[in-house]
């Protein structure tokens, strides 16, 4: 699976990556979260950077969380498509991609009615710097 995201003017290449080698691993945690909507759910996602021999990966989780609002938190990593936390408040969902090139990928988070709703509730976007 092969996903390209736009980032400052720049294509960057996401690759989903189905296992990690940890051996000599060195790792760093990111964080970000929506705004709250009007009813009290808000969204939460981390990246975990993870380097190593077997090179880079960014690990995206994305939960629903504060009081059912009928909304679905969404998160996304360099602009590329978003993950969906879409079972309710309480849930969460993760993607792990393989990063080829360096750079800085703004991590956003929003809440979104239904799967193909807009986004409202937008988070102010982190900088998560990654160099494989």
């Amino acid at each position: 699976m092969r996903r390209t995201a736009i980032t400052a003017g720049a294509v960057v290449c996401l690759t989903a990556v189905a296992a990690w080698n940890a051996s000599t691993a060195s790792a760093a945690t990111y964080s970000a979260r929506s705004a709250t909507s009007s009813k009290g759910g808000y969204g939460t996602a981390s990246v975990v950077v993870q380097s190593g021999t077997g090179g880079t990966t960014a690990t995206v989780t994305v939960c629903d969380n504060g009081a059912p609002d009928g909304l679905r938190a969404v998160a996304y990593l360099g602009g590329g498509e978003p993950v969906h936390a879409a079972g309710g408040s309480g849930s969460c969902n993760t993607a792990s991609y393989r990063i080829v090139f360096n750079g800085n990928y703004p991590l956003q988070v929003a809440l979104r009615n239904g799967a193909t709703g807009s986004d409202v509730y937008h988070g102010t976007p982190v900088d998560v710097y990654i160099h494989p």
